[in-house]
């Protein structure tokens, strides 16, 4: 009897050791804690790779040298800031040896200020990219930055940051200068609505480096004439020119056109701009010489 309650003593004892302690449930052994923990580690390598990168804020650009020029185009120009009767800002982009600058005049708070404008950009969550234009000053101190409109060629407004806070408008006369500095200009500066002593000249694109131009002159004793061109820019020149011009007389009786009549074709002319418009140069009446025609609007 006492070697059957011996061996049923030695078996509880075994069963107990196999569980670690009685009514406890028996510790992992040292290979399969480390296989657990291997795949733990996979298990979080694989929800780091699911999550989508953080986007980076201020990345610069990288675009080719002729697309960096295209993109900086429509800022060319001198502004000025929308509420100029409480606040005036005066702003001028100009480009100098492929880098572009710019210079603040602001006649309340901050005073005058220049430095570089650099193209930067802003990849948000859902993959979609941004492009700004940022104004750093001499000191390396961020002014404000503007988005980069794409969808306009020829901006006449621009707003800062993502609340548009500053609201500058294209100063239309002034940003079609050529004084040294304001970078080289280009055949869309032409298009829009121009006037001078009663002459209204329109400006339109063609597209293909081809412009449209037609002059107007005021109505006098019910006659007034019409001067017709099909230019081309001339980008070494900075100008338009046309050797197949047509003035058109127009008469008129009750309000209605009575005749028209062509005086000339293959008429010759240049349209540059110079103080701040442009210039008429018609080579068929020298009298348009010294018209110079004021932006009115696009």
């Amino acid at each position: 009897m006492k070697k059957r309650l011996l061996m049923l003593t030695l078996i509880g004892a075994l069963g107990c050791t196999a569980l670690t302690a009685c009514g406890k449930e028996a510790e992992p052994a040292p290979a399969d804690e480390k296989q657990e923990k291997e795949a733990d580690t996979e298990e979080k390598e694989e929800k780091k790779e699911e999550e989508p990168e953080a986007p980076e804020d201020d990345a610069p650009v990288e675009v080719d040298a002729e697309d960096y020029d295209t993109i900086f185009e429509p800022l060319l120009g001198e502004w000025s800031y929308a509420d100029d009767d409480m606040d005036p800002m005066y702003l001028t982009v100009y480009s100098e040896g492929g880098q572009y600058y710019y210079e603040l005049e602001d006649m309340s708070i901050l005073g005058s200020s220049k430095g570089t404008v650099e193209l930067f950009s802003e990849e948000h969550p859902d993959g979609s990219i941004s492009l700004w234009y940022r104004f750093v000053d001499e000191d390396g101190n961020e002014w404000t930055s503007f988005a980069v409109n794409e969808d306009e060629a020829f901006p006449n407004d621009i707003y800062s940051g993502q609340d548009g806070a500053l609201h500058f408008i294209r100063t239309a006369s002034e940003a079609q200068m050529t004084e040294p500095g304001m970078g080289d200009v280009q055949g869309y500066f032409f298009v829009g609505t121009w006037e001078c002593d009663g002459y209204t000249m329109e400006i339109l694109d063609n597209g293909d480096n081809s412009y449209f131009v037609s002059i107007e002159s005021p109505e006098e004793k019910n006659v007034y004439q019409v001067w017709e061109y099909i230019c081309n820019f001339d980008e070494e020149n900075e100008f338009l020119f046309s050797d197949n011009g047509e003035l058109i007389v127009i008469e008129m009786a009750n309000g209605e056109v009575s005749s028209k009549h062509s005086e000339y074709g293959n008429g010759s002319v240049n349209f540059y701009f110079d103080e701040g418009g442009i210039v008429w140069a018609d080579h068929e009446d020298p009298s348009h010489q010294d018209m110079v025609f004021e932006f009115v609007s696009e």
